[in-house]
């Protein structure tokens, strides 16, 4: 550490080797990284280090070897497991889990599975962290490997598992049986929602659910406190999984889940550790399917039900006292626990996948073409410096989809409608530490939404493909405002990935045995396709002629959408001025004349589809009003297109 001028104790993990020498493996290091702070790190020759001070490493890890057993332990969180080996059958329990003071649950194979090997392998081993894998081969070709690593000072193991072989209809779990462990209480995001009793502040002002369930509120009108958002079903499950993604917002399907028993002091908690390692390979539409879910068992035991079935999942074992999540919430007065902020810095996050962020360079001010002819006065009086601290600030006590603030896809549409144009207007006023301050807020939350927790689509494609598509245009917006980012070209792409995906998926494609035409979007024609081609269409218009010519918008399936457009409007309407209008199906919609996207879409389709781009072009115009708007309110967008 330069600035220190200590020595960091470091571990080398995916050691490659050639002729016994390292040829290439993963310098690993703990750090944190405090507001304003800057840190250097350099690394030397071991011989240099007699005039450095050495940092401490508090709750190192310890390996012990007793027979056939390794422990493990960090003062926090320990666990057992069969010594590293092969074996011929099955070693239970296999992994045994617990706190510093007591044994506290182990894990359960089925039964019925038949073992032909278990071979276990110490990846690495040391203070900082101690990682061992699992690979168990059972007849018919069936295939499970678990890794798990545990940190020197985390109050969490870290579980990683990859399965082949396995099927739904195979209907196999493996489990973690708590038996030492009896929680009263139960916990997801969204469980409870806001405070129950207003007179109080903090822990005690929120109803928490008992974990065997209730009968609910039969008057109640919201979940979660439906009779069947409470109750556990008749086998024990209760009625929330752990799953990355299920809609927006949903009370059923979460990625942090936490059990407590108030008088012992402790609670037990379990997160998506890693977005990215929980793969389906049927690569699932709008919301994860219910084949990986891990689902939670409270009748004659406790227990989690991990499903052996095709893919992989990331997950952390969370184990702390109970007190943690009794300051968090008197601290902020929220109804989320210590495991969420477990999730958010060391999963969501964590400086490991932030320190690869781009937020600074070596250009001092980014230059790019002038589109908005905006004045200050069209977004109000705001300032963008402020409202950038402000959006981002948020994140610090925001819950993916849960308490998000300022990262809803309705918040983001702001912005298209005001931070993108307010930063054209005021960036040449803005002094260069808070232009720089403003580019590095602008791309934070650019990173953010291009990573998987908020909206996947790597491994998944998630819905609404209008709120996906409020995520996606903003990856594109930072590379026509920052031309000159290194990953300018990243941030386009990735929008334009966005398109390819909604177009592919949320795009009806003809059907001629149903004398179906192609054309028709996912949602409904009177709000939601145009909630959806509005970031889309103006992120794809600003970088075709304002970043680098490519026309993004011009993917498989546009013909087809755009003639649905066309020809699901109404005969002209004398109510309307003469006017066609889409007909008012579906939610929020009623009869509008299509809005000043159709005349931009008509635009760019000139020199793809000229027939199709002529006929939008006649009855529309770049004076037609936008997408819903606002009385009084100046749009950046209609402003510049005309």
């Amino acid at each position: 550490d330069q600035g220190k001028n200590q020595s960091v104790p470091f571990q080398l993990s995916e050691i490659q080797l050639n002729n016994g020498k390292i040829k290439k493996a993963i310098l690993c290091f703990m750090s944190d990284l405090p507001p304003g702070a800057k840190k250097e790190f350099r690394l030397v020759f071991r011989r240099t280090l007699s005039d450095l001070n050495e940092q401490v490493l508090r709750n190192q890890v310890s390996i012990t070897t007793r027979a056939q057993e390794k422990l493990v332990d960090n003062g926090q969180i320990k666990v057992s497991i069969p010594a590293p080996g092969e074996y011929q059958k099955l070693i239970p329990p296999g992994l045994k889990i617990g706190n510093e003071n007591q044994w506290l649950g182990y894990s359960k194979m089925p039964q019925g599975l038949q073992i032909l090997k278990l071979k276990v392998t110490e990846l690495s081993a040391g203070p900082l962290f101690a990682q061992y894998q699992f690979e168990y081969q059972f007849m018919e070709d069936k295939n499970f490997q678990l890794k798990i690593r545990l940190v020197a000072g985390m109050d969490f193991l870290e579980t990683e598992e990859s399965m082949t072989g396995f099927t739904s209809k195979d209907s196999l779990a493996w489990e973690i049986v708590w038996n030492e462990f009896r929680p009263e209480f139960r916990y997801c995001p969204n469980r409870p929602g806001g405070p129950s009793d207003m007179t109080k502040k903090g822990y005690s002002s929120f109803t928490w659910e008992p974990v065997g369930g209730g009968d609910g509120n039969p008057a109640a009108q919201n979940h979660p406190d439906l009779p069947d958002d409470q109750q556990n079903l008749p086998n024990g499950q209760l009625p929330f999984k752990i799953a990355p993604y299920h809609c927006w917002n949903t009370w059923w399907r979460g990625h942090i889940a936490a059990f407590w028993d108030e008088k012992a002091g402790l609670t037990v908690g379990l997160f998506i550790k890693d977005f990215e390692k929980w793969i389906d390979p049927d690569y699932p539409i709008w919301g994860s399917k219910d084949n990986l879910s891990v689902r939670f068992f409270q009748k004659d035991r406790f227990y989690w039900s991990l499903p052996l079935v095709e893919g992989k999942r990331s997950l952390a074992v969370a184990i702390y006292r109970h007190s943690k999540d009794v300051a968090l919430v008197n601290r902020t007065n929220l109804p989320q626990l210590h495991v969420d902020y477990l999730r958010r810095w060391y999963g969501w996050i964590s400086l490991n996948k932030t320190k690869d962020w781009i937020l600074d360079y070596g250009t001092q001010k980014s230059e790019h073409p002038a589109f908005f002819k905006s004045t200050g006065s069209d977004q109000g009086a705001q300032d963008i410096l402020t409202t950038l601290k402000r959006a981002v600030g948020q994140i610090s006590i925001a819950s993916e989809r849960t308490n998000a603030g300022e990262m809803t896809p309705v918040h983001n549409r702001r912005f298209y409608e005001v931070f993108t144009p307010l930063f054209e207007n005021q960036e040449i006023k803005l002094s260069l530490r808070d232009y720089k301050q403003a580019r590095a807020l602008y791309l934070f939350m650019t990173y953010i939404f291009m990573d998987e927790d908020l909206m996947p689509m790597r491994n998944m494609l998630s819905g609404h493909p209008n709120f996906l598509a409020d995520y996606k245009g903003i990856p594109g917006m930072a590379a026509f405002l920052f031309p000159d980012h290194p990953e300018a070209k990243v941030m386009a792409d990735h929008f334009e990935k966005s398109i390819a995906l909604n177009f592919r998926y949320h795009i009806r494609p003809e059907e001629p045995a149903w004398e179906a035409k192609g054309g028709r979007w996912t949602e409904n024609l009177g709000c939601y396709n145009w909630a959806a081609l509005s970031p889309t269409l103006k992120t794809s218009f600003l970088l075709h002629h304002y970043y680098d010519g490519r026309n993004r918008i011009l993917q498989p399936n546009i013909s087809s959408y755009a003639d649905w457009l066309l020809n699901g409007l109404t005969s002209p309407l004398d109510i309307v001025g003469g006017k066609r209008v889409n007909p008012p199906q579906g939610a929020h919609s009623r009869g509008i004349p299509p809005p000043y996207l159709m005349n931009m879409l008509g635009r760019e389709l000139q020199y793809f589809d000229p027939i199709l781009s002529e006929h939008i072009l006649w009855l529309t115009s770049p004076n037609d009003l936008g997408f819903e708007p606002k009385a009084g309110h100046t749009d950046s967008w209609e402003k510049a297109m005309r």
